[in-house]
């Protein structure tokens, strides 16, 4: 995985990235000037692929031509609990308010700042820290954390380098969740009776809405079949979390039937949107809103899988 990252001096963000392996790391240091900055991103994105952009504690703001050519997503961690400050360092203001906690956000670069959708969040105590040093260095293992469990649920081929003890400082032990990942990519397919009685239901919670979030970032139709095969997984945590007649699970199923619809998979596609449906139709009943705007989804399945046709030379 090619990784950009756009950052003040050395971190142990930047440290982080640069021991992985399995990461080509290219960095741009922030400090400069910013027509610099901005000149230095454009010669680097020129000079090939980059599959994910990460800012962190950039005072510049990205214009579009330039975060817009990560492969995958491009994000910024923010040293705070978004929206609460969206600032570079928002230190002083968390200490003039006596702020109590504070945190980690992971979101998407967009055109404003700090707007992006949210991809992860952490928090921790901050009332007991004393110094931006000391909350710099939280910040860190915890961003450095989160970081991990992302570009982890991105990247499916290290599934099988999983190094078995790790545990999560912050409280959370996604071992036993990325062991049923790691099945799940590597077989293919799930019959939702795996015997997993040491996930703990925050773990497993945890692991849908990252992976929730990150399957609706795939947005290339090269891309599609990668969204999916998150997506599949994602009804799986959802059915194990929230049950099989849940929202939840009726959206799961509904992002199904328009990848599926987009890859050409008509009957497939259809299926998925029936079985959203039917949930829906148990939760809300027929007149409800929801359960009528699933069936004009059938509408829009459609119509993605003319497009499909078209594009493929089918019609």
């Amino acid at each position: 995985m090619r990784i950009l990252l756009v950052t003040k001096a050395p971190s142990s963000i930047q440290k982080y990235l640069q021991d992985r392996e399995d990461i080509i790391l290219m960095v741009v240091n922030c400090n400069n000037n910013s027509d610099v900055v901005l000149a230095n991103l454009r010669d680097m994105l020129n000079g090939g692929d980059v599959d994910v952009i990460i800012t962190y504690r950039c005072p510049i703001i990205l214009p579009s031509d330039i975060f817009s050519k990560a492969k995958l997503v491009a994000f910024n961690i923010q040293a705070s609990l978004l929206p609460k400050y969206p600032v570079c360092d928002p230190w002083e203001a968390i200490c003039l308010n006596h702020d109590k906690k504070s945190g980690v956000t992971l979101h998407k670069l967009d055109r404003g700042i700090c707007t992006g959708k949210i991809i992860i969040q952490r928090e921790f105590e901050a009332n007991s820290i004393r110094s931006e040093i000391s909350y710099i260095e939280i910040v860190e293992k915890y961003a450095t954390t989160l970081l991990d469990d992302m570009l982890f649920a991105f990247d499916n081929t290290r599934y099988d380098k999983l190094n078995s003890s790790k545990l999560r400082e912050n409280g959370s032990n996604l071992n036993e969740v990325s062991m049923l990942a790691k099945h799940f990519f590597s077989s293919g397919y799930i019959n939702g009776k795996l015997d997993l009685p040491d996930i703990s239901t925050k773990d497993f919670e945890y692991a849908f809405e990252l992976y929730y979030t990150i399957s609706h970032f795939y947005e290339s139709k090269e891309q599609f079949q990668n969204a999916l095969t998150q997506n599949v997984f994602v009804l799986f945590l959802s059915m194990k979390i929230y049950g099989k007649v849940h929202e939840r699970t009726a959206s799961c199923y509904e992002y199904a039937a328009e990848l599926q619809a987009k890859l050409g998979m008509e009957e497939k596609a259809m299926n998925s949107q029936r079985m959203a449906n039917e949930i829906r139709e148990r939760i809300y009943g027929f007149s409800h809103e929801r359960y009528i705007q699933g069936l004009q989804k059938f509408g829009e399945i459609g119509f993605l899988i003319g497009e499909y046709k078209r594009r493929n030379g089918k019609v």
